[in-house]
């Protein structure tokens, strides 16, 4: 009864004799293991720290809107109904030294992948943040939803998406952030806008600053195309952004053109870019050939 059970798994490769690459294909194995290991393993703590984050909400500082507040706990609430895949967790302090702003590592804090701090990481926790970081690192906002610059070993080998929640002293200034690292599942993209927490609110105001009957023919092409906008988008894109960008597209569905929206990160670490083309000229080549225009123009 004392028994543990393994799933045994054989690797072969083939066709390759370099001893350092098969080292390499070795520990990078081992370390995607280790991370599963680890995901498993804290998953149920990392779930813990969710419902913790979400009654302290209730005790936010002045100078953080209701509205913000419960969009939070909402958005919070519906992830961890199913709607993401938690990956890793860690704490962080914000602290000012001298003239700059340092973000630190709370080392007692990883859960999941962000169990171990690596060299770099401590490194980075101590260097001075830029001056475009520190303000955005500063302002009052809640909850941020971006993109982590590391890819994720467990899934899919896409960058791992963040969500951080900020902690306020009881002046209502930033003192530090709750970092969520993982993957929203497939039923999340499916979801629709207006059921989405933190996009459905947007996309209301959206469709009200619009004018348009919510039943009338243009307010029901905005709200399709909304619809068809991608999620991710949808959660990291300032509304204004959005409201601009839709109301744009919805004029090319009424005179075709090809036309890009482009839009970096808060941190300036990725773009998004999203590449209209009249239906007639959308093919291979010319789907190819916008790419490599990105590539060239981003360094991708």
């Amino acid at each position: 009864k004392d028994a543990v059970s393994e799933s045994v798994l054989h690797v072969e490769v083939s066709q390759q004799s370099s001893q350092a690459v098969l080292d390499s294909i070795r520990d990078a194995l081992g370390q995607v293991l280790d991370d599963i290991r680890a995901t498993v393993e804290d998953w149920r703590p990392t779930l813990a720290k969710v419902d913790q984050i979400i009654a302290e909400l209730d005790n936010t500082p002045p100078g953080i809107p209701k509205d913000e507040v419960a969009e939070t706990k909402a958005f919070l609430a519906w992830i961890r109904d199913n709607h993401f895949t938690f990956l890793g967790y860690r704490a962080y302090r914000l602290e000012h030294k001298g003239d700059h702003d340092y973000l630190r590592i709370d080392e007692k804090t990883g859960l999941g992948v962000s169990r171990t701090v690596l060299p770099e990481s401590i490194k980075l926790s101590k260097t001075p943040m830029t001056g475009a970081a520190s303000r955005f690192a500063r302002r009052k906002q809640l909850l941020i939803i971006t993109k982590a610059n590391t890819r994720a070993t467990v899934h899919r080998t896409v960058p791992l998406d963040y969500i951080g929640i900020r902690r306020f002293d009881e002046q209502g200034r930033v003192v530090g952030e709750r970092r969520f690292l993982g993957l929203f599942t497939q039923t999340a993209y499916a979801e629709s806008t207006t059921r989405l927490p933190i996009a459905a609110p947007k996309v209301k105001r959206i469709l009200e600053a619009s004018g348009y009957a919510p039943d009338s023919h243009s307010g029901k092409d905005l709200l399709g195309v909304l619809e068809g906008y991608p999620r991710d988008e949808l959660f990291q894109a300032p509304e204004d952004y959005l409201r601009e960008t839709s109301e744009d597209v919805l004029r090319l569905l009424e005179r075709p053109e090809a036309k890009a929206y482009v839009r970096r990160d808060e941190f300036g670490r990725f773009v998004s870019a999203l590449v209209f083309l009249p239906r007639d000229r959308y093919n291979t080549a010319n789907r190819l050939k916008v790419q490599r225009l990105l590539e060239d123009a981003f360094g991708g």
